[in-house]
């Protein structure tokens, strides 16, 4: 009997350490951990759950309850094979066999629900803490077999090990109170409702941060033919993005970042969409970002940081020459020319974070400040030399405003209906339209579409439909007969 007593207590720490465990695999979600890790204890994990649940048979066995023996040894046996599949993979240093790995953890969830329920039937009330632990052992176990939530899922397994070291540690203390149902005390029921609003908000936090490295580590750029709809893979495997076409739409100019430790370095590529095939254009000592094609294919406009500075650089694709265009603190971005390449428009973020659009001689010289922003309150964003009328547009919160280069207003559309305007394009082949990317303001998709904007009867109609959340840098080609964008994965 004192053995059992302590063979008991031996399985309540057991149910400790496993919660700390899990809680490690609960921050793992959006902490940066490496996957070798992350396998050793999600090993030491389902050990340690083999152990508890031989521990719990025994204990059912001392109540005279076997029903559930059966249950109990098919779900540690579906976690040894998980053990062994683990350390496989270890050892082997293969890739996860996900396929096996998902088809096991759904056959533990049925075996777990089938438990869960035989506990219910339980003739003991085992300290009054039955009903949580059937209840958490439910919803663990459904998690389990519909293989979505897994946050969710980690937040029910440690209620379920404290809820069962609970049980094993009341058994290590001889405590024959089981036939009766008492009430769980106030701390308990506090402590199980903390235990879920901590869980619950780490699971918000950990898909939040999950898609922002997501976003920030995988992005992928397609080329979509607007006729067929058809988009094709450019580039897939790390951090693309700002696609351009050149100037005759053979070419799509981009940014890819080379990861150096904490840091990344830019690096502008092209790919040939006659070749299919890409090339480096410029890699240097520094960052550098954002390239924007000259008009008549001569340079490629970029930012590159150097010394904690950012400026604006041209590149001579012939000649292999850079020229620096800006030298000042301010921090520029979303560079555009004029269609006669004559000139560089470009927003410039003051000291104070202040954001104003300037625009300068393409050959360098001296900028022109288009824009008198206030306060951080006003914003001013995607600022674009137009075609054949040679005035400016951009957007300021849900209007798009229109000026010519001496920065006087000359009108604004008001954006009724739309939010979230993530692109504005003048249209290549049709003078007078814009294209922009927004969602309707009414409702709860995340669906964006492209929309086509006249100017001259200063409305706005549905163009490409149902566009992903996920898609960023529109960019259409010269003949506008493709798109090329990034998408995050």
């Amino acid at each position: 009997m004192e053995q059992s007593k302590k063979n008991f207590q031996y399985a309540g720490t057991a149910c400790i350490i496993n919660v700390g465990l899990s809680f490690i695999l609960l921050l793992g979600f959006f902490l940066d951990f490496k996957e070798n890790i992350l396998q050793i204890i999600k090993v030491l994990n389902l050990s340690l759950m083999i152990y508890i649940l031989f521990s719990l048979k025994n204990l059912l066995n001392s109540l005279d309850f076997k029903k559930a023996d059966i249950y109990i040894f098919i779900v540690m046996g579906l976690d040894l094979a998980l053990v062994c599949i683990q350390i496989f993979t270890l050892i082997k240093a293969f890739s996860e066999p996900t396929g096996i790995i998902y088809m096991a953890n759904i056959l533990i969830g049925f075996f777990l629900l089938v438990l869960a329920v035989k506990l219910l039937r339980l003739p003991f009330f085992l300290y009054g803490y039955i009903k949580p632990l059937s209840y958490f052992l439910m919803a663990l176990a459904f998690l389990s077999i519909i293989q979505i939530f897994n946050t969710i899922s980690l937040l029910f397994s440690i209620l379920w090990y404290i809820f069962l070291g609970l049980i094993f540690f009341r058994a290590s203390r001889g405590d024959q109170n089981l036939e009766r149902e008492p009430k769980i005390s106030t701390g308990v029921q506090v402590f199980a409702v903390l235990i879920i609003v901590i869980g619950l908000g780490i699971s918000g936090i950990a898909k939040g941060v999950r898609y922002f490295i997501d976003r920030i580590e995988n992005m992928s750029i397609l080329v979509e033919d607007l006729k067929s709809g058809q988009a094709v893979l450019i580039a897939e495997e790390g951090l693309h993005a700002h696609p351009r076409f050149s100037h005759d739409g053979k070419n799509i100019l981009f940014h890819y970042f080379i990861k150096s430790g904490d840091d990344k370095k830019g690096v502008i590529k092209m790919y040939s969409l006659t070749d299919k095939k890409e090339t480096t254009i410029l890699e240097d000592d520094h960052s550098n970002i954002y390239p924007t094609p000259h008009p008549l294919g001569r340079s490629i406009l970029y930012r590159s940081t150097r010394d904690d500075q950012v400026d604006l650089f041209i590149f001579d694709m012939k000649n292999k020459i850079k020229k620096r265009l800006t030298h000042d603190p301010g921090e520029e971005s979303e560079m555009s020319y004029s269609p006669d390449g004559q000139w560089i428009l470009f927003l410039q973020k003051d000291e104070n974070k202040k954001q104003n659009i300037y625009i300068m001689p393409a050959r360098g010289g001296k900028k022109k400040r288009l824009t008198d922003v206030q306060s951080l309150l006003e914003k001013v964003e995607y600022p674009v030399l137009l075609p054949y009328s040679g005035d400016i547009a951009y957007h300021s919160f849900n209007s798009i405003v229109l000026m010519d280069r001496q920065g006087n207003v000359k009108d604004e559309i008001l954006l009724e209906g739309l939010s979230n305007l993530k692109a504005l394009i003048p249209h290549p082949t049709q003078p007078g339209i814009l294209i922009i990317a927004a969602r309707e303001a009414k409702g709860t998709s995340f669906k964006f579409n492209l929309y086509l904007l006249s100017r001259k009867n200063l409305k706005y109609a549905p163009w490409k439909i149902d566009r992903s959340f996920f898609e960023f840098d529109y960019s259409l080609s010269p003949d506008g007969k493709l798109l090329v964008y990034s998408r995050s994965k």
